[in-house]
């Protein structure tokens, strides 16, 4: 038994327009990303500033990072896994779930005055959440 095949001859002008307009999409997407990546590594940035006058204080092995509004409040925070205590950093994702959380979530500026008290890169442990392609 054999199968009817059907050729068809596109012309290859066309197939080069399809190329191009397929090619200029990818890179109109791919600027996107980049811009997208870029503003993540800015707000980052933005956050390690105010973090710089964030003092941190260590009690039984548990870091608290003190308000930067001088009120007496302390907020716990962790690198393993981050996580602070703040409202920036709770309330704008209390709606998301924890898997969504993980993958988007960028570090407060509490985060980021741990990270620097400790010596530890905060690019390196939000790389994927800073470099992620959505």
């Amino acid at each position: 038994m054999s199968a009817k095949i059907d050729y068809v001859h596109v012309n290859s002008k066309i197939n080069r327009r399809v190329d191009r307009r397929a090619k200029k999409a990818r890179k109109k997407k791919e600027e996107e990303i980049q811009k997208r990546i870029e503003k993540r590594v800015m707000q980052v940035e933005e956050c390690l500033r105010k973090g710089e006058s964030i003092k941190i204080e260590e009690i039984n092995g548990t870091f608290y990072a003190h308000s930067s509004k001088n009120d007496g409040t302390k907020y716990k925070v962790s690198l393993k896994p981050p996580s602070c205590e703040c409202p920036a950093w709770n309330e704008k994702w209390k709606h998301v779930p924890e898997p969504g959380k993980r993958a988007r979530r960028l570090p407060c500026k509490h985060i980021c005055a741990l990270a620097s008290y400790l010596g530890e890169d905060i690019f390196k442990i939000f790389k994927k959440q800073i470099e992620r392609k959505t």
